[in-house]
């Protein structure tokens, strides 16, 4: 990132630039800064129509997974968003919850092609 200099030779780097006002002195260290916001997306791949159960689950869960999308990357994060277990799954995978504390969990499945994001509850 290189540096600008204002017409009042306050330096900023490129990209910012100085608010108009240099009298007031909390002015001078003041930008605005532009940008040009994107879409968040995953380009390329496409979501699948994979199901958990049973939900909510005691003692384990399973999974059906459609077609031939597996192995499948496995993510388990909490509601805090902690990575708390990641493994890959087959179709009919079982996951044994006994690691887990009672609670909601995102499970993300996910490989070179596609991904879905699920939620499970925990009990």
């Amino acid at each position: 990132m290189g540096i600008t200099a204002s017409p009042d030779n306050i330096s900023t780097p490129n990209g910012l630039q100085p608010v108009a006002d240099f009298s007031d002195p909390l002015a001078r260290h003041a930008y605005i800064v532009r940008f040009n916001p994107r879409p968040l997306s995953v380009v390329g791949q496409q979501e699948i129509s994979a199901s958990v159960y049973p939900n909510p689950a005691t003692e384990s869960f399973r999974f059906s997974l459609p077609g031939t999308f597996h192995p499948l990357l496995l993510q388990i994060h909490n509601t805090l968003g902690q990575l708390v277990q990641q493994q890959y799954i087959q179709n009919d995978s079982e996951v044994n919850t006994s690691p887990f504390a009672k609670g909601l969990y995102y499970l993300t499945l996910s490989n070179e092609n596609v991904f879905q994001t699920l939620k499970i509850i925990i009990e």
